[in-house]
């Protein structure tokens, strides 16, 4: 369903102000104390990004949060120890001379991490960070007085952002470990991702569900490793002004903060008490109308006018839904996995592409499996090693697309979930991804701003009250009207044209007509 806000040559024009990605760094130097198990074997780094503050200011607009890292590594007797370590990010846009936004969002994945060890207790840590800014710009059309001239407008679609934040939701979850005491287990990291199951939107209002996904590794009894995961449900109402029902939000979520704890249960085991919170954006693109002035003339005497070309971004629509990708790779050197402790996905977007009529994603998902390993010899420990790759993934959506046409997207893709198996010659993993897409045309429009009649100019009069023209290639009757000094109105009305609604600017207008009259 679109809305319409149509006034006489009025209205907005709403575009994209930031075009291009942005590259920040992020970074963290750590001496872990002493009580600390020693850093001798790295085996798996996780790094997500987590927004927490927008700035606007002084030509500018900065988006912060801080790089959630995991390091998880063996000390100098093999055991599985990790630690968690934040790092500052600031992405900044230049706004170039846009005011403030509308509306400004931004979408900000970590692309690679170094950590490079200082010693056995000294960590450096660097990520690349890629942020996609949406800076909506809004610009008002604001026509001169039009009264006593011949005007020409058509209303236009173009596209407007309608953007809400859920805030952090607090989750909760309780899971047993039986046979184990809280002495017995320490639990190392916990990690997540939120994966949207719903999002509808109604009159005003947009109702969004889904679940955080939870993982957890903890340490058992004589250091046995353990992998835990959950699913915890997460439901939120959002007031959003403008949003109808039929519309498509489109949902980017995340954990923002995370923890676990040992606690007793009461009947000799333990529970494992994760805390934390999510919190989510919502947007919605879609068309509304607005009605330009495109021409303008006098019919007394020539004028000279201001005008303001705009881009103007159509919306195509918007896609939204869940995918699963497989992958595999095969085992290589001596250790032999027992049990898959902890799955860590990250989606990337190459491109998106238009096949079929259809709008198809294309990227990469990398995945960094954990595992258990079978003790060797006399050797009771449980060895832990991770093993990493990549492997492409092909999403070809619901959302329709033009061929052939200057089509513009914004897309986003989060792996929500992945779960792995071991095989007789390596490892597969089944990776759920959640995609947020939109789709836009942008088209240039020139807009008439200003308008000054030259009045010491009058147009002379004609010699006859009548004058036969021959339309020329490419004349309308805007043309005709323009270089002869008369309404369109006239025209139509001189020529029996009739009263059918048509674009005066149309050569369409004069098809099929050999000659006008001009009274």
């Amino acid at each position: 369903m679109e809305q319409k806000e149509t006034t006489r040559f009025g209205g907005s024009i709403e575009s994209d102000g930031c075009r291009e990605a942005i590259t920040a760094e992020a970074g963290v130097e750590h001496t872990l104390p002493d009580y600390m198990p020693e850093v001798r074997k790295l085996l798996r780094i996780d790094a997500r990004a987590i927004p927490s503050g927008r700035y606007v200011e002084d030509g500018r607009c900065e988006f912060s949060g801080i790089v959630a890292y995991t390091v998880v590594y063996t000390d100098g007797e093999g055991h599985l120890s990790a630690v968690s370590l934040n790092g500052d990010y600031t992405v900044t846009c230049r706004l170039g001379g846009m005011g403030a936004p509308a509306a400004a969002t931004a979408d900000i994945e970590v692309e690679s991490t170094v950590c490079r060890l200082g010693g056995p207790r000294r960590i450096h840590l660097r990520s690349t960070l890629r942020c996609r800014p949406h800076l909506v710009e809004r610009t008002e059309l604001t026509p001169p007085d039009t009264a006593g001239y011949e005007c020409l407008s058509r209303p236009v679609l173009h596209r407007r952002t309608l953007t809400a934040e859920t805030g952090e939701m607090a989750i909760y979850d309780s899971l047993s470990v039986a046979g184990l005491t809280p002495d017995e287990v320490r639990p190392l990291f916990c990690d997540g991702s939120f994966q949207p199951t719903e999002c509808r939107a109604a009159d005003g209002a947009v109702t969004l569900r889904g679940y955080a996904n939870v993982r957890v590794v903890a340490l058992g009894r004589e250091g046995a490793p353990l992998g835990f995961s959950s699913r915890i449900p997460v439901e939120r109402e959002l007031s959003l002004e403008g949003a109808a029902a039929g519309d498509v939000p489109l949902v980017v979520g995340r954990p923002t903060t995370l923890s676990v704890r040992a606690t007793s249960d009461g009947e000799g085991g333990t529970r494992l008490e994760l805390d934390g919170a999510v919190e989510c954006e919502v947007r919605i693109i879609k068309n509304t109308e607005s009605t330009p002035l495109l021409g303008l003339y006098s019919t007394a005497c020539p004028t000279e006018l201001t005008t303001r070309t705009h881009t103007v971004e159509r919306s195509l629509g918007s896609a939204v839904g869940s995918y699963t990708v497989s992958g595999s790779t095969a085992a290589v050197g001596e250790e032999r996995a027992a049990t898959v402790l902890d799955v860590a996905p990250t989606a990337t977007v190459r491109k998106v592409i238009a096949e079929g009529g259809r709008a198809v994603v294309l990227g990469d998902v990398k995945l960094g499996l954990l595992l258990s390993g079978v003790p060797t010899g006399e050797d009771t420990e449980v060895p832990c090693f991770s093993v990493e790759y990549v492997h492409p993934f092909r999403i070809e959506s619901e959302l329709s697309v033009p061929a052939g046409s200057d089509v513009r997207y914004e897309c986003c893709v989060n792996a929500v979930s992945s779960r792995a198996r071991i095989e007789d010659t390596g490892y597969a993993t089944d990776t759920e991804l959640s995609l947020a897409l939109t789709a836009y045309a942008p088209t240039p429009l020139t807009v008439v701003e200003g308008v000054r009649p030259l009045t010491d100019t009058p147009y002379p009069t004609r010699e006859s009250s009548i004058t036969v023209v021959y339309p020329e290639e490419g004349d309308s009757l805007w043309s005709v009207g323009e270089r002869y000094h008369t309404t369109v109105a006239a025209l139509t009305a001189s020529n029996r044209l009739g009263e059918e609604e048509r674009f005066p600017a149309d050569p369409e207008t004069l098809s099929g007509v050999g000659y006008l009259l001009v009274e």
